[in-house]
């Protein structure tokens, strides 16, 4: 029996290349004090709920979308939207952050994003494609 053992300094789990649809990450940044599940919706539709350190990653085919995140009882509730034109082969990272007052679904460059991939924790999604 082989045991495999994972620390912080695990590598996270990435998306494969693809040149023909775009990747999008979504990363939950908010402190550990946030106990609650943030809905992510992509065009209005929930895919995936994402507490404090976790992410999701998805393959679509190109176009325009709209993220939204609906906040919990610890953000009042509200929502926040973005909407991206996503192209074939590029990669977006988009980041709840909770010090933006406007919008606190925020796009993040990729070695920003990076750093905080690690340690986070990958939670599965059902995106509509």
């Amino acid at each position: 029996m082989v045991a495999v053992i994972c620390l912080s300094g695990c590598a996270p789990y990435l998306a494969p290349p693809t040149k023909a649809d775009a990747t999008v990450y979504v990363l939950n940044t908010i402190p550990d004090g946030s106990v609650e599940a943030h809905a992510l919706l992509v065009n209005g539709k929930e895919i995936a709920a994402l507490a404090s350190r976790q992410y999701t990653w998805f393959q679509v085919s190109p176009g325009t979308y709209s993220f939204a995140v609906a906040g919990g009882r610890d953000q009042g509730g509200r929502q926040s939207a973005l909407e991206l034109n996503l192209k074939p082969g590029v990669t977006r990272y988009l980041v709840y952050d909770e010090e933006e007052q406007d919008n606190y679904l925020i796009e993040y460059a990729q070695d920003h994003a990076n750093r905080w991939l690690q340690g986070a924790r990958y939670v599965r999604n059902s995106v509509p494609r």
